[in-house]
Formats: C-alpha cells, sequence, structure tokens
C-alpha cells in the first residue's frame, strides 16, 4: 500500500469484466475493466470507496 498525505493507494482486482462505479463520491469509476485485471486506486481516509459493477453479459 502507498500513502499520498492520509489517502492510501491500494491495488485492487476486477473480478468480472465491465464497468466499475465509484458510489460515494463518482470520482475513481473504473471504466471498461478486462476480468482479473489490476488498478491502483486511491481511497479517501475518511470514509472509504463502495464500487458497483455492470456488465454486459
Amino acid at each position: 500500500m502507498l500513502s499520498t498525505e492520509y489517502n492510501p493507494i491500494v491495488k485492487t482486482r476486477g473480478l468480472k469484466q465491465g464497468n466499475y462505479q465509484e458510489e460515494l463520491n463518482s470520482e475513481n469509476n473504473l471504466i471498461d475493466v478486462p476480468s482479473y485485471s489490476e488498478y491502483w486506486v486511491t481511497i479517501p481516509s475518511n470514509y472509504g470507496s463502495i464500487w458497483t459493477v455492470t456488465t454486459n453479459t
């Protein structure tokens, strides 16, 4: 895990192919994520992040 000030940067893995919508602030959306791909994302330290995925299958 890396950090920018107090916001951790973590590696996450998309298990399903699709579009990942960040539900709390809509700033870290991940579009057209391939299955099992890895991304580095910043997690706001004061409230975290929640993603939902939509797929075309």
